[in-house]
């Protein structure tokens, strides 16, 4: 199992590293930026946390989707038609949690790190939560019960999260034909804007559809986005401040 993990995993630190590059060389032909020496790290380093923690808890967190898969006496056979459902779902799936993760006190603070960025680049893509991290998969684990064998699942999933990489390309303007439909970086600057209402749509990983039919879609403003950040105000690109400031800060005023 390690092996077939570590044998996926490559091809997705191939794709991440050409991203990135072809942000790096967009950002400066289209905006005159350079990506941030010190944002570039320290999403690095909070993603490298993630990954080593992530994989390290791979084993129960495939061992759950097996034992609930299990609870029904059917499972769907590998075929191409079964992934595209399966990514269908688990995108509608991702909505559900991240609407929530958005609207739950407690839940916002385990993933507020990914949105205390000011500057959006691929690679801010990779600050996620930690702690929201190590649960985030249980989310999906109803879809298990359908009869979707586990590593079609988790592979959905991650395949899921790679989509969103190219969303926090700031470079990248309005596409007239994409945005209505799919999350795009117009969408999704919307959905880092530092204001609540906007932070509060969006939510979709792939598909706006989910996002239109449940009223939370809201397109780009004429002026375009370009503010970034959490209401709490910048706190650093220490990854451990950024990661435990709004942890800390909930626990204090439940507590007060």
């Amino acid at each position: 199992m390690t092996s077939t993990l570590a044998a996926h995993i490559r091809p997705l630190l191939v794709l991440m590293l050409v991203m990135v590059t072809i942000d790096v060389i967009g950002r400066l032909v289209a905006l005159r930026r350079v990506v941030p020496v010190s944002d570039f790290l320290a999403n690095m380093v909070s993603w490298g946390v993630e990954t080593l923690a992530r994989n390290a808890v791979f084993p129960v967190r495939y061992a759950a989707f097996v034992l609930v898969g299990s609870l029904v006496p059917w499972q769907l056979a590998s075929h191409p038609a079964t992934w595209a459902l399966a990514y269908v779902l688990v995108d509608l799936a991702y909505y559900v949690k991240h609407r929530w993760l958005h609207n739950n006190g407690l839940l916002w603070a385990l993933h507020m790190p990914h949105h205390s960025i000011r500057t959006l680049t691929a690679d801010s893509a990779l600050r996620l939560g930690w702690i929201q991290r190590l649960f985030d998969d249980f989310f999906y684990l109803p879809l298990a019960l359908l009869g979707f064998p586990a590593w079609t699942l988790l592979m959905a999933v991650e395949l899921n999260h790679v989509y969103q990489w190219w969303c926090h390309a700031e470079w990248i303007g309005r596409l007239k034909w994409l945005d209505p439909w799919l999350n795009t970086p117009s969408n999704h600057r919307v959905h880092h804007a530092t204001r609540l209402e906007q932070v509060r749509s969006n939510y979709g990983s792939t598909f706006m559809i989910w996002d239109r039919l449940l009223g939370t879609y809201q397109p780009e403003p004429a002026e375009s986005v370009t503010e970034f950040g959490v209401d709490i105000g910048y706190v650093g690109n220490n990854p451990v401040r950024f990661q435990l400031t709004p942890l800390y800060r909930y626990v204090r005023n439940a507590l007060s």
